[in-house]
């Protein structure tokens, strides 16, 4: 049986990171040697890098029985199907369901029909190397789950693909990433970390992770990254987040618009530090988890929909062609990667001080009348104060919030009009020019410090 300690579960879902409806979906025996016909449609494939997903919880599911290579160019028509029970008690099914788990290999693609995910496996591995035992793909901490989550709320139509890695196997992972054409945005749940005992912030394991992103970003993708939750170390020395073509995402909390104290500082936007999130092991229950790792799928979540909005539009059933992210030159339609940062640069909203609430962030706290899902009981009084601790918040600067900020603040709001603006309906709003110059400079001096290594 599947088994993780409460305890453990809980401790790492605080640290790393609607309403229950029955469902029930009876298996169905999908051919193996199916002939298939294409009905290629608008879409966007984000890839998460992370320990794994919850397949059962409801915020993935979706009626959707076609499989993805029949809508996405380029998925491979090898993948199989994994059929899933889908009832509304996560015991029950996975205990229905654990010979299937049991039988996934690692290294090969599936797909879940009735949801949104695909996934494959690199080997369920810890920070330090050692092999975990456990299921391939399904979530074993809740880390994964609360990260792909966030992204199925902010686009529901986005495909999810969950890259099941630990540490020491992300270069492999990585580079498998950037390399599937179908791909549009990859999360790495990895940013910066360091040794407790030796306060060394890179690893030997991650050294070239930096040539793999920027061949990412060459085939046009767009990589989004965690700036971290150690104030103390600076993300630019990271092999993952320190370079300046990844987006390294930082942390705010938006419900009282405060510049979180224990986010790292020095990313290119900050995002939602802390959010409800869906619980690893449940159908339907949500809890609220902190950190980067969830300011870094808010990102990716609205650029996939930012991506998927324009090429509805413009019914381009394609994904990247050329480095492309949409290529129509018959209608002199080209849409970068870099043109779409360059959008979120200008319509990502800086903070006004007076925006700060002390009430809002005493009153509007995720963590406030919290349970605990396996237990339902509230959190007590000592966890709370602890918890207050690592949310704490700071109003933004009155002259240069973009020292705290960087190009501002980024999540769903702004997608409408990013999406005007690449589509020449909307001209591109203007930016302090102090502003673009800091944000230059400290582009420049991330790319003086990488530059070397390409």
């Amino acid at each position: 049986m599947k088994k993780v300690g409460i305890l453990t579960a809980f401790i790492l879902s605080i640290i790393i990171m609607p309403t229950s409806l029955a469902f029930h979906v009876n298996k169905i025996d999908y051919p193996k040697n199916t002939s298939f016909t294409y009905d290629y449609k608008p879409h966007v494939v984000v890839a998460v890098l992370d320990s794994g997903i919850n397949v059962y919880h409801e915020v993935f599911r979706r009626w959707n029985a076609t499989h993805p290579s029949r809508y996405i160019e380029g998925f491979p028509e090898d993948a199989p199907a994994i059929n899933l029970t889908f009832g509304k008690d996560w015991q029950d099914n996975y205990e229905k369901d654990k010979e299937i788990w049991e039988s996934l290999e690692k290294k090969k693609l599936y797909w879940f029909p009735h949801t949104n995910i695909i996934g494959i496996s690199f080997g369920q591995s810890t920070w330090y190397g050692r092999e975990e035992p456990g299921d391939i793909i399904l979530d074993d901490n809740g880390h994964g789950t609360s990260a792909s989550s966030v992204i199925a709320e902010i686009n529901p139509n986005a495909t999810i693909l969950m890259v099941e890695v630990g540490g020491n196997k992300l270069k492999e992972a990585l580079l498998w990433a950037v390399n599937q054409s179908w791909i549009d945005v990859i999360d790495i749940e990895f940013g910066v970390w360091y040794k407790p005992r030796l306060f060394f912030w890179t690893t030997v394991w991650w050294k070239g992770l930096e040539e793999i992103t920027k061949r990412g970003v060459k085939n046009g993708k767009i990589i989004v990254t965690a700036a971290g939750n150690r104030p103390w170390i600076n993300p630019w020395l990271s092999y993952i987040s320190g370079p300046p073509w990844v987006l390294c995402i930082g942390g705010a909390e938006d419900y009282c618009h405060g510049i979180s104290v224990s986010a790292a500082k020095g990313a290119d936007y900050l995002s939602s530090f802390t959010q409800v999130t869906a619980y690893f092991q449940s159908t339907s229950d949500c809890f609220p988890t902190s950190g980067t790792s969830l300011s870094v799928p808010t990102v990716a979540g609205t650029i996939s929909s930012i991506i998927l909005k324009i090429r509805q539009e413009l019914n381009y059933t394609h994904g990247i062609k050329n480095g492309t992210l949409i290529d129509l030159p018959e209608k002199g339609i080209k849409i970068t990667n870099l043109d779409v940062r360059n959008a979120i640069n200008h319509t990502a909203v800086y903070w006004n001080t007076s925006d700060w609430s002390l009430y809002d962030w005493i009153f509007k706290w995720p963590y406030r009348n919290a349970t605990f899902p396996p237990t339902g009981e509230p959190f007590p009084l000592w966890f709370k104060l602890l918890l207050r601790k690592s949310t704490l918040t700071l109003p933004a600067n009155p002259f240069a919030p973009w020292l705290q900020m960087g190009w501002s603040f980024v999540n769903e709001s702004i997608v409408n009009i990013t999406v005007d603006i690449l589509l020449g309906r909307k001209e591109m709003p203007e930016k302090p020019e102090e502003a673009v110059k800091y944000m230059q400079y400290i582009y420049n001096l991330r790319l003086s410090i990488w530059a070397k290594f390409i």
